[in-house]
């Protein structure tokens, strides 16, 4: 029998980080994440086999029956359902028991400190170990964890809505530039200083959400991208959170985009205004529509390109003699 406590706020950050790598099969081992407990700590792992991520956090009154001075106790559960368990517990501590013999998980997160809830254990020996690969992966750089959300954000508006085109339902990271395109009318590229001598990487589009939930649950303001043979992960600069995933068989692609500013005159528009009026315009149809837009004088007109036309007009300012950006 092992015994032991987590603070709720420690608990939930964990179980966000490691809920994002399991799999939706709940009679899977795959749905589960590994606890392992060892002294004054606990560290999670979850796979699905093609994504991981890990949580360590502290833990108090640790105890157990019928082990050794050197405390190592593994057991299964689903982070999921723990996650449901303590989101409106009224506790600022959660207790846990695990007793081998039955493969049960105790745990006690109610007002009533008699009552708990019971969760099955699968043979934390079937589970696969992917932790020689977290310490083996090495550092590629160490980046400001809002410009890396800003990009991927940026970027996740251009790529397709499904998956069908495996070529182009990646992030492609390539001379301090993210790029994305849906592979027929939209292209967009992200150039920031900080993205500078970084290797060439690709990011499938499945794992983008997850790295931005990452950053998001946790608060990050910094986050270590690493890769070993098999992964590519994302770590907290603590190194105590990580989440990751396979390298894919995918190559780099050329996209018909440029970051040089043009030399030839410009034109400031405000971008909320623009905002509103597209998406009033986008209302027209259901599919995909392009818009034609021509400036005349310090109005610029916004036509969709369809055999029933809609338009919008707002008021610009031209700049001359250099581009200023909007």
């Amino acid at each position: 029998m092992t015994r032991f406590t987590a603070t709720i706020k420690d608990l939930k950050r964990a179980l966000s980080v490691v809920a994002l790598a399991t799999g939706d099969a709940s009679n899977s081992i795959h749905s589960h994440s590994l606890f392992c407990v060892s002294y004054d700590a606990i560290t999670l792992y979850s796979t699905d086999e093609d994504k991981i991520s890990m949580a360590s956090f502290p833990l108090t009154n640790l105890e157990t029956e019928g082990e050794d001075d050197v405390v190592q106790t593994q057991f299964t559960a689903d982070p999921k359902r723990i996650q449901s368990l303590i989101t409106n517990a009224d506790i600022a501590d959660v207790k846990f028991e695990y007793e081998p013999e039955t493969k049960t998980l105790n745990v006690y997160a109610s007002e009533d400190p008699k009552a708990f809830i019971s969760f099955a254990s699968f043979d934390p020996t079937n589970f696969l170990d992917f932790g020689k690969d977290l310490v083996d992966a090495k550092n590629i750089k160490n980046l400001p964890a809002g410009v890396f959300l800003t990009g991927i954000k940026f970027i996740l508006g251009f790529l397709p809505k499904d998956d069908k085109n495996k070529k182009f339902s990646n992030l492609y990271m390539d001379n301090g530039v993210m790029l994305g395109s849906d592979g027929s009318i939209k292209v967009g590229a992200f150039l920031n200083d900080d993205f500078k001598d970084m290797p060439t990487l690709i990011l499938r589009k499945p794992m983008l959400q997850p790295i931005v939930n990452m950053i998001d649950k946790l608060d990050l303001f910094e986050i270590n991208v690493k890769h070993s043979n098999k992964f590519i992960v994302f770590f907290s600069p603590d190194e105590q959170f990580c989440f990751g995933f396979r390298n894919t068989t995918s190559t780099m692609i050329k996209f018909p985009i440029t970051l040089d500013k043009p030399t030839t005159n410009g034109f400031n528009i405000e971008r909320a205004t623009t905002q509103k009026k597209l998406n009033r315009l986008a209302l027209s149809s259901w599919e995909d529509i392009g818009v034609k837009m021509t400036v005349k004088d310090n109005e610029l007109l916004m036509e969709t390109a369809t055999d029933r036309k809609s338009n919008e007009r707002l008021s610009c300012s031209r700049v001359s003699g250099r581009w200023l950006s909007p």
